[in-house]
C-alpha cells in the first residue's frame, strides 16, 4: 500500500513534467512557425 502511494505520486509528478514539457515544445513550434512565416512574407514583399 505504501509503495503504491509512492509510485502514484511519482507518476503524477512525471505526468505534470511531461505536460509542461509538451506545452513548452508546442509554444516553441508555434513561435518558430510565426517567425518563418514572417520572414517568408517579408522576403516576398521585398521581391515583388
Amino acid at each position: 500500500m505504501h509503495t503504491n502511494r509512492f509510485g502514484g505520486s511519482w507518476f503524477t509528478m512525471d505526468a505534470s513534467v511531461g505536460k509542461s514539457f509538451l506545452n513548452k515544445s508546442l509554444t516553441l513550434k508555434l513561435s518558430a512557425t510565426d517567425i518563418s512565416l514572417f520572414v517568408l512574407n517579408h522576403l516576398n514583399s521585398n521581391t515583388l
